[in-house]
């Protein structure tokens, strides 16, 4: 656990690569970049993500909030990203050996991007038909001034995006689902563990609750025997 400062604040918690590891599967688990950011879902998926990291046993994560688990996510991000850029600019550096951080930033910063790519699109066809809907209604106004001409001119050919190279590998899709199958089971430990302390409680009330009821019985039992006695003597 962290040690209170000097100062009586708190320590900040330090994160290692043992905690990265942890934060990504989790990530890679909520299936967190299905929502778009910003949203509800989304800002659930942290706290979900949040309270999780902080019931893990064999670390310790201490969070607070949300905002430092967003924040190391934000941060390992833009590592990968500079790493990645460095080695495609680079020659002579071999990318074969991945850790288990890589393999997951790669997925994760995959599904970000994907989901991107949706919403630009979706953005870009909302500006597209109102482009067009403002084109048909400027050349129904022009149409009895302009040219034939005039009008061949405005048809200009259309500009096709060129598509980017796509950075991930098939390789990394079987370790991917190891982690997912991986980080499922842990979930599921976790859970057989809570419901086990649940019954052990509930036993252990039980034996309480059945002790009280004996001890009850035998005080009765000798009050009895007492007050027989006492009739014995008058």
């Amino acid at each position: 656990m962290s040690a209170p400062a000097s100062d009586g604040k708190a320590k900040a918690m330090e994160w290692t690569e043992d905690h990265d590891v942890i934060l990504l599967r989790e990530i890679l688990a909520s299936d967190l970049f299905s929502f778009k950011k910003g949203s509800v879902a989304r800002g659930e998926r942290w706290e979900s993500i949040t309270e999780k990291l902080n019931q893990v046993k064999t670390l310790c994560f201490h969070l607070k909030d949300k905002r430092a688990v967003r924040d190391r996510w934000v941060l390992l991000q833009k590592k990968y990203k500079a790493k990645m850029h460095q080695e495609e600019t680079a020659s002579g550096i071999s990318v074969d050996d991945m850790s288990e951080i890589d393999v997951l930033l790669e997925e994760l910063v995959g599904k970000e991007e994907s989901l991107n790519k949706v919403g630009d699109a979706q953005s870009r066809k909302q500006k597209e038909d109102k482009s067009k809907a403002e084109d048909i209604r400027q050349k129904a106004l022009e149409r009895y001034s302009e040219t034939e001409k005039r009008k061949s001119t405005e048809n200009g050919d259309e500009c096709v995006e060129k598509p980017k190279r796509q950075r991930r590998s098939a390789r990394t899709e079987p370790l991917v689902e190891f982690m997912q199958e991986k980080v499922k089971t842990e979930r599921e430990l976790r859970q057989q563990e809570l419901d086990l302390r649940r019954l052990e409680q509930e036993q252990n009330q039980r034996v309480m609750v059945t002790v009280l009821q004996q001890q009850q019985q035998t005080n009765q039992a000798i009050l009895s025997v007492i007050e027989k006695l006492l009739e014995k003597k008058e």
